[in-house]
């Protein structure tokens, strides 16, 4: 499920700039890249490089979106890309996320910690649904809802 601002205004312009990438480029280096990115964004926040987190934050956002269009395009698509993209999203995408809030929100870092273990949990929880299989002890597949037992 997507929002009707990233269907309408941020997918269709991502869809027109990976055209930038040569179809030599490898989508699995564009999600390495982004990983990268993001990685330094921690780095920069952690120093108080707000502007620096912010462009390499930037730069790891529109990579995200583009390895998998890039993936699709050029017929490169596989669940080593596909793992590998929701590994650096839940690992190094949430850890920025999370250290970026704490810090604005909180003003001390001890709270890192508890929210991104938090986080953490929560998306090793959803995981499965979202990377396209069902739940273990879920409805899918049963054909009754009395099937069901969670």
């Amino acid at each position: 499920m997507t929002s009707v601002l990233y269907d309408t205004v941020i997918s269709p312009f991502y869809d027109r700039l990976v055209c930038i990438w040569p179809h030599w480029v490898h989508p699995n280096a564009l999600t390495l890249g982004g990983g990268i990115a993001c990685t330094w964004s921690l780095v920069a926040m952690h120093r108080g490089d707000w502007t620096a987190a912010f462009v390499c934050y930037t730069i790891y956002h529109m990579l995200d979106n583009m390895d998998g269009k890039q993936a699709r395009r050029t017929g490169k698509t596989s669940r080593v890309g596909h793992v590998l993209d929701h590994a650096i999203d839940g690992s190094v995408g949430v850890a920025a996320s999370v250290h970026a809030m704490t810090l604005a929100l909180f003003h001390f870092a001890e709270m890192e910690l508890l929210a991104l273990r938090w986080v953490l949990a929560a998306r090793a929880r959803a995981a499965p649904s979202r990377a396209g299989h069902a739940r273990p002890n879920s409805c899918a597949g049963s054909g009754s809802a009395a099937a069901c037992t969670r």
